[in-house]
């Protein structure tokens, strides 16, 4: 049985590329290692600023012996914490996300089915109250804002790096550091799919396959 199942792939008159495609979440690891990144980034930024904010006057190594191990514990309480809520979320899908992609000459959509997105909003709310019961603001924030957000968009025109993963049927765009969006197509379409984009991005971007 195929981890992702592609059910539609077609161009309307106004060229625009829709396909659904169904992600098996217990059998992928890719946006376990998304939400793994943006929780790295929320844990590193709000170490940074209590560890600036509580070093006037004290030594550095002094700082460090106490800072560290609370910092230290508080990231290693998000992580298994990420890893108990991508399990609530594959069990909440059914083990399934389904997503709508549409692409066209300026750019590539990717939008959650309704019902998908209000149970991903749920579960968004409740990560960003962990995420402060924790004492991490940052990671509060970044759990609000996958909570609301239903759809990305990112622009050809934006496009800094490509990453192709053929067998995972999936190519990453990223516009900047903390801007990317994963595009996932069948093997039948991903040839197809990878040629539209290429053929649209900036000269200076990087393709990585």
């Amino acid at each position: 049985m195929k981890d992702r199942e592609d059910q539609a792939f077609m161009e309307d008159s106004r060229a625009v590329r829709r396909w659904v495609y169904e992600v098996r979440l217990f059998r992928t690891s890719a946006l376990l290692f998304t939400v793994w990144k943006v929780l790295l980034v929320a844990w590193l930024l709000t170490s940074a600023l209590i560890f600036m904010i509580s070093l006037d006057g004290v030594p550095f190594l002094e700082l460090l012996g106490k800072l560290g191990p609370v910092l230290l514990y508080t990231g290693l309480f998000l992580l298994a914490l990420s890893i108990l809520a991508y399990a609530l979320y594959g069990l909440i899908m059914k083990g399934r996300y389904t997503v709508l992609f549409e692409m066209d000459s300026q750019g590539v959509r990717h939008s959650q089915l309704v019902d998908q997105a209000k149970k991903a909003k749920k579960l968004g709310n409740l990560t960003a109250a962990a995420g402060l019961a924790a004492g991490m603001p940052a990671a509060a924030g970044a759990g609000l804002l996958a909570g609301s957000r239903r759809s990305s968009y990112t622009a050809f025109r934006k496009v800094r790096a490509v990453r192709v993963q053929r067998r995972r049927q999936t190519i990453l765009l990223r516009s900047s550091f903390m801007t990317h969006n994963q595009v996932y197509a069948a093997l039948a379409d991903f040839d197809s799919v990878l040629n539209f984009i290429e053929s649209h991005l900036p000269p200076d971007a990087r393709v990585r396959k």
